[in-house]
């Protein structure tokens, strides 16, 4: 039950100390290219965050959808106040930084139908069945290259919009609170829920049957959140190479040119 939470706590945290990175290296002309295509996927990113605040009853301040800042590497952002005694601000501040990647990771498991395409998570060894979610949903974003230039298209735009969806520096800063609070608690319960299961309920009992089935439809739905969030993982690398590392190679290499020709 917990391999599951931890490989999803797993995947935020190297996609976050990735594409920080990534943009620590950024030069302005890359940068100018980025934030181009940031135009499909700051909206999404900044609404997203406000629907979390607003859900969690965080008022929200100020709002800009589309506003790039190359200090901050940010393209849009959601301003709003929360109370740090509130539990419930806690735990809304925590999906205020992941919203993007929750709702991202349930689109793109719906678009492109990834359940129906990979087998139960028990009937696989974990690794294989990471594995096969990397390549599933590879196979799943290919067929939509080959359909045409429609699908092209939404490849090129899932992608830049998959970018957004990696939460920030500043994002966790702001949800560390929450972020304890939420990985102790849910921890806690799954830890102490397949130990009342085990040894308190007597087997055979109508309990111990309806809780196994809550236990298991939980266990499903965080797979399915790997499922989800691996395959943001794979669009934002797409979305990365197209307009991170392309351009920075383009860059290098004018650079380098000019500088061989005794330009600079």
């Amino acid at each position: 039950m917990l391999e599951p939470l931890v490989c999803l706590v797993a995947i935020s945290a190297a996609m976050l100390f990735l594409w920080s990175r990534s943009l620590d290296k950024m030069e302005m002309r890359v940068w100018d290219v980025y934030r181009f295509y940031g135009l499909f996927g700051s909206p999404y990113r900044v609404l997203s965050q406000a629907l979390a605040c607003f859900a969690f009853g965080m008022k929200i301040t100020g709002m800009s959808l589309y506003a790039p800042n190359a200090l901050t590497g940010t393209l849009g952002t959601v301003k709003f106040m929360y109370s740090r005694t509130s539990p419930l601000h806690a735990v809304g501040r925590l999906f205020h930084a992941f919203a993007p990647l929750i709702l991202g990771a349930i689109l793109v498991n719906v678009f492109l139908s990834l359940p129906d395409r990979m087998p139960d998570a028990g009937s696989l060894p974990f690794y294989s069945w990471v594995w096969g979610s990397v390549r599933e949903t590879a196979a799943a974003l290919l067929e939509l290259v080959l359909s045409g230039w429609i699908g092209l298209g939404l490849v090129f735009l899932m992608s830049a919009v998959a970018l957004q969806a990696v939460p920030t520096i500043r994002d966790t800063y702001i949800t560390l609170g929450g972020l304890g609070v939420v990985a102790l608690v849910l921890g806690g319960c799954l830890i102490g829920l397949d130990i009342v299961q085990a040894q308190f309920i007597p087997r055979g009992t109508a309990l111990q049957y309806y809780l196994g089935i809550a236990l298991d439809a939980l266990e499903r739905t965080l797979w399915l959140g790997v499922l989800g969030v691996y395959a943001v993982a794979v669009l934002a690398v797409i979305g990365a190479v197209l307009f991170v590392a392309v351009p920075a190679g383009c860059v290098y290499a004018f650079a380098f040119v000019r500088g061989a020709r005794g330009e600079l």
